[in-house]
């Protein structure tokens, strides 16, 4: 229950996806400054940016290299990684960008 918690033990977050939507838990490890090793997925490289470490799917290789990599803290700034997921993925700039939209459509 306490997700916080659980990701204070990680050294590194891996999330290999073959398929994926947006990956919220990707975020939920940047908040909480876990380094993060993912695949290229669905939206997963806009949900990290350039704030993690990034494979092609599929490849086992390539994966396990970048979680050697994040091991030996060759990996972006932790610190800059959670600023940037709290303010691209915030509750409150999903209710702006939500009302902005729907603004914009009554405006047509």
């Amino acid at each position: 229950e306490d997700i916080a918690a659980l990701f204070s033990k990680c050294a590194v977050f891996v999330h290999p996806s073959v398929e994926e939507g947006m990956g919220q838990v990707i975020v939920e490890a940047m908040t909480a400054k876990v380094p993060v090793v993912a695949t290229d997925a669905g939206g997963i490289p806009e949900v990290i940016g350039k704030h993690g470490i990034v494979v092609p799917k599929g490849d086992h290789r390539l994966l396990a290299l970048g979680i050697q990599q994040a091991l030996r803290g060759e990996h972006p700034c932790v610190e800059e990684a959670s600023a940037w997921a709290h303010q691209n993925f915030s509750i409150q700039r999903m209710v702006d960008q939500t009302c902005e939209a729907y603004l914009a459509i009554l405006s047509q």
